[in-house]
Parts: structure tokens; C-alpha cells; sequence
């Protein structure tokens, strides 16, 4: 993603060891204070980048939305904070605090923040 769709998208965080250790929660805290200020009102972050493995943190503003897309891998959308919407593999369904779902590989997906909210999306990317 890049500045001209409007989107705040930071790398970090490669294993540089056996372990890493995550502050999710201030993580999520600090990019939905980006989404918040953010053009299109939501922001991402990626904390993991492994070979086939990815972790990323989203913030959305109330009233913002990811349009369709997909991804090579199977992923999962957990909300931390907040209500959203989620469209995509013939489904559609509201998820709060605490839920989360899961999608296979190249399932056209779309979000919409029905509040703020801050995500944490893994991916299994194939091929890394």
C-alpha cells in the first residue's frame, strides 16, 4: 500500500531471534490513534514478517472501509476493539471484541468500521 491510496502502512519487526515478544495492545492502541488522523480513516501496521507468516495490526475510524481484496494465503481478521462488518466468501456478518474470522486463500473479502476498531489480521502467505 502506498501514500496515493491514502493508506499509513508501516513494515517492522522482522524475528531476529527465537522469540519476539508483542505488546499487541499498545500497538493497537497506537494505530487507531493513526486511523483516527489517517485520509481514508484507517491505518495498518505489519509486526511480523517471517517467511510465510504475517501479523498485522489495522486501525479503522468509524465509517471507514477496506474495499475488496484478497490474499494468496488463508488469513484471519480478530477484532481487539470495537464492531465491524465483514463481507466476503458469500457471507456477511457483524464481529465485536473478541471474535474473529477466518478466510481461505484468495476469498474476496471487504470491512467496514461500524465503530472504532483496531484489528490484528494473520496471514499465512504461500511461497514465502
Amino acid at each position: 500500500m502506498s501514500e496515493p491510496t491514502g493508506h499509513t502502512y508501516t513494515r517492522t519487526h522482522p524475528i531476529s531471534g527465537e522469540v519476539l515478544l508483542l505488546d499487541v495492545e499498545a500497538e493497537a492502541k497506537e494505530i487507531l490513534d493513526a486511523a483516527r488522523t489517517a485520509r481514508v480513516g484507517h491505518a495498518a501496521k505489519t509486526l511480523v514478517k517471517q517467511g510465510p507468516l504475517r501479523i498485522v495490526v489495522m486501525g479503522m475510524k468509524q465509517g471507514s472501509a477496506v474495499r475488496e481484496h484478497k490474499t494468496e494465503g488463508p488469513a484471519s481478521i480478530h477484532v481487539l476493539t470495537g464492531h465491524v462488518s465483514i463481507s466476503g466468501g458469500n457471507t456477511s456478518t457483524d464481529l465485536r471484541a473478541g471474535q474473529a474470522m477466518v478466510f481461505d486463500a484468495n476469498v474476496v473479502h471487504s470491512l467496514e468500521a461500524r465503530a472504532d476498531s483496531s484489528l490484528l489480521l494473520t496471514v499465512g502467505w504461500p511461497g514465502a
